[in-house]
């Protein structure tokens, strides 16, 4: 008994296929060029806020360093952030350190940025998965880098106050990198500051 195979080719039109005509895309007006004139985009950002559906962010521009002599605020306080090998300041080792250096009153008003430092450092292991998954840094990218020491410090030296994002865990890195930082008065920003 010899049996009839039928192939089907899902490309091609089915038995019984009726092609349903699809609708013709309206035309939209041709662009116009450069967005109006009167386009304001703040204005906009600003009623989107009001609808309160939205949730705008902003560009973030920095403010321009100026010299410390230069700033009218007569105290000095520096943000710091570190990167680490893990978690036990014993153990595991600075890869990244940003410090943010600015003036403040005796009130809290913060007056201007008086200075900026950022470096990587290569570790003396190589940096465990978990935290280049965490923190974005690879080997390649300390390879042969190195903190500038004498940059931090200088930063560091004059400061009244040191602050970091959850200071209990990078203070004693902090300490351990350098004992510029041991001596000074440390405010964290998690517990103690807005």
């Amino acid at each position: 008994m010899k049996t009839a195979v039928a192939q089907f080719d899902l490309f091609d039109t089915a038995p019984g296929y009726r092609e349903v005509p699809r609708p013709t895309p309206k035309k939209r007006p041709a662009a116009r060029g450069p967005v109006s004139v009167n386009w304001n985009a703040e204005e906009a950002a600003r009623r989107l806020e009001e609808e309160g559906d939205y949730r705008i962010l902003r560009k973030l521009v920095p403010r321009p360093i100026v010299a410390r002599s230069e700033s009218r605020y007569p105290h000095l306080a520096v943000l710091v952030d570190t990167e680490t090998t893990g978690l036990q300041y014993a153990r595991d080792e600075v890869i990244e350190i940003g410090a943010v250096a600015f003036t403040y009153e005796d009130n809290g008003r913060i007056g201007d940025v008086v200075g900026v430092y950022s470096g990587l450092r290569q570790p003396a292991s190589p940096i465990p998965p978990e935290i280049t998954r965490l923190t974005g840094i690879t080997d390649t990218m300390v390879a042969g880098k190195a903190i500038d020491m004498a940059a931090l410090n200088a930063l560091i030296e004059p400061a009244d106050l040191i602050i970091a994002h959850n200071a209990g865990f990078d203070r004693p890195f902090c300490e351990k990198l350098s004992p510029v930082f041991v001596p000074k008065a440390w405010a964290c920003s998690v517990t103690e500051i807005r």
